[in-house]
This record gives structure tokens, sequence and C-alpha cells, in this order.
């Protein structure tokens, strides 16, 4: 259930990260309430948020696909979405196995309980309504309209703030302009490298090591270990899909460059889980609230956070050769 309500969440929100940054307290609190261990809940939240957020019409999904269309290749969007789905409905079902999910304890009184983390909730206002009809508005724009993701947020954004549904200076002060300027930075350093030949030494580099059961893994696991570090749509995925054409030259194509994209794609996002990265850095901050870990506790947790990103990134990186990325190629 909350792998479910967390793909329909994110495939909806243009953000991409409502359920990183809202849903990881609701969920891990209600799983330690129920006896389910926290830990898997909050991971098996954030891998079913980078399930769906490769959706068309969000803001993540639209950034891949213009990474995509810039390297030469066709619109993928749907391709890249539906095997994002994939990896990580298998992610999920991995974790559940390895965290022993069908072992339900006791909370031990360890949890706050619910109702005291929710009793401040309070109804919606009317400008959250009016927020909510805007959003269902810019949705439909962009599914069906095909505008320009951004662009149509944007002016939203503006009839929102006209409408004085927000505060403007707010607004601008929570924009993760970080984000933004680390996105262009990393466009503008690709293309030096590019002109300097840096990323014809990098495809030369992977070709040298490749073979027909290699390539899909390195890149896939390649993309992994940059984004434990990173932020994967700004690092990894622009970095590595460049290289894609003549590291699959280079053995004879007998890939379909989605295939090679899917693997680096989705190598990026299992990692997410990382403490390093933002997802486990928001279930590490999430432990921390429910339950005022001392530090060691935190250690352990840090532990294992980051040995699950691994282990997850390994399986998908080598499930990238079993063909599962083939069912979603022309779409």
């Amino acid at each position: 259930m909350v792998y479910l309500v967390c793909v329909g969440i994110t495939i909806i929100d243009p953000g991409g990260l409502t359920v990183y940054t809202c849903m990881t307290l609701i969920t891990m609190s209600i799983g330690a309430h129920m006896g389910y261990n926290p830990i898997m809940i909050g991971i098996i939240t954030i891998y079913a948020a980078n399930a769906g957020i490769m959706t068309p019409v969000g803001l993540f999904g639209n950034t891949a696909n213009l990474i995509i269309t810039n390297a030469g290749y066709s619109d993928n969007s749907i391709s890249v979405f539906l095997n994002g789905i994939i990896m990580h409905t298998v992610g999920c079902i991995l974790v559940y196995i390895l965290y022993r999910g069908w072992r339900i304890k006791s909370n031990e009184g360890r949890t706050a309980s619910i109702e005291s983390i929710f009793e401040d909730i309070m109804p919606f206002n009317n400008n959250q309504k009016f927020t909510l009809i805007m959003l269902v508005f810019m949705i439909l724009c962009i599914m069906l309209l095909k505008t320009h993701a951004g662009l149509t947020a944007l002016v939203f954004s503006v009839i929102l703030l006209l409408a004085n549904c927000a505060d403007e200076k707010e607004a601008f002060a929570g924009t993760p302009w970080e984000t933004i300027f680390l996105c262009v930075g990393i466009g503008c350093l690709l293309n030096v490298s590019q002109i300097l030949g840096g990323l014809t030494l990098m495809t030369d580099l992977f070709s040298s090591m490749s073979s027909r059961w290699t390539v899909a893994p390195i890149l896939g696991f390649t993309s992994s270990v940059m984004s434990f570090f990173s932020l994967a749509i700004a690092g990894p995925i622009p970095t590595l899909i460049s290289t894609v054409a003549q590291v699959n030259e280079g053995i004879g194509n007998v890939f379909q460059p989605i295939e090679l994209i899917s693997s680096i794609v989705n190598g990026g996002y299992t990692a997410t889980i990382s403490p390093l990265s933002m997802g486990g850095a928001m279930i590490m901050a999430t432990y921390d609230q429910l339950f005022k870990p001392d530090v060691e506790e935190k250690n352990r947790v840090f532990r294992t956070l980051f040995s699950t990103a691994v282990i997850i990134s390994i399986i998908a990186a080598l499930l990238a050769n079993a063909g599962i990325y083939k069912v979603f190629t022309n779409m």
C-alpha cells in the first residue's frame, strides 16, 4: 500500500519531490507504529517515489527527456518512465526480502503516537483548494495540450501568486536555486568537456572495459556510484548518456539505446537511498525525529542505508543484462 500510494503521488506531482519531503515521516511513523521496520518502510517510500519520478508531466521526467533528445535520440519519455517502474518495483521487493518485512514486531513504546504527530493538521483552506485546482489544470495542459512543462508550471505559479495564494518572497526563497544552478553548471561543464575531448576519453575508457555482457552493468553501476554523493539527474545521467552511442557502437550495437539509457537512469536512482544522497538523508532525518537515537544507533542506520544502496545498485546493474528494459523499448 505504501508503494502504490507513493507512486501515485509522484506521478501526478510536477515537482517530483513531495514524497521525499513529506511522505517519509508519515509512512515511517505509521509503519513503525504497526510494527514494521521503519528503515525498510523509508526505503520503500523513496523507491516508490523513484518509480514514478520520471513521469512525462514532471520536472525530472522532462529534464531526463531533454538530456536524451539533446544526445541525439528520439522522445523516449514513456519508455524511461515504465522501465523505472519495473526496476524500482523489483527494488522494493528485494528490500522487503532483505529486511524480512513479513516479521512484524511490537513498537515497544518507541514511536510517538500517530495522533500526536498529526493532531495539528487542519482542513484545506480556500487557497489550498485553489492551488489543487490549478495543479490539476496544469497537469491537463501538459498531458492533453502538449505544452512545455517548465513554462506551463511558471504560468500557473504566476496565477497563484497574483491570487495571493502564497507569499511571493517565501515562494522565491523556497525555490531550489542550488539544484537549478547545479543542473545548468553540469550542462556547461559537459559542453566544455566535449569540446576538450573529455567525453571522448571517457567513452574510450568504457569501450576498452566493455563487452556484450559487461557494458550495461558497468554503465548502471557507474551511475550508482556517482549518485551516492550527488544528484542523479544533474551528474551521472547527463554525463553517461552522452557516451551511450559510441560505447554501444564499440560492441556492435547489440543493445537498443533505450536499454543502456534506462540502465543509467535507474542505476542513478537506486543509489538515492545512500545516506549521502537526498533519499537516504531524508530517511535518517525522519528516523532521528521519530526515535531520537544515540550516536551508535545513528551510525548503525547510516551503515544499513549505505550497504543496502550498494547491494540494490549491484543487483540493478546485473539485471540490466537480463532484458528487463526490452519490454518497453518502442514506446
